[in-house]
């Protein structure tokens, strides 16, 4: 995915041709990713338990696939709460999320 995302970044490939190349190889990352999961039993949440701030830190530079991954692992929704104000500025204290744990 990085040496597709520097094809793009260096014209060396076009839009069009960055996404049919993409799209395929996050099906295959997320379809080896949830075979490795269910051959060494492991979740989501493998590795992160337990190190809230070390997740904190690595964030940003997960994949949207993982970021995605432990997100569904522990919220089962969330509840959009009215808006107080009209305006349509976001206010996250509307959010009401309902957790796995």
């Amino acid at each position: 995915m990085d040496e597709l995302a520097s094809m793009w970044a260096d014209d060396e490939i076009s839009r069009p041709e960055w996404k049919a190349a993409r799209e395929p190889l996050e099906h295959r990352i997320k379809s080896i990713d949830r075979q490795l999961s269910q051959i060494t039993g492991t979740t989501a949440l493998e590795g992160i338990v337990g190190h809230g701030a070390e997740l904190r830190t690595r964030w940003e530079e997960m994949n949207l696939q993982r970021q995605a991954a432990i997100v569904s692992a522990v919220l089962d929704h969330a509840v959009i709460a009215p808006a107080v104000k009209k305006g349509g500025k976001f206010d996250p204290n509307r959010i009401v999320p309902a957790w796995n744990l």
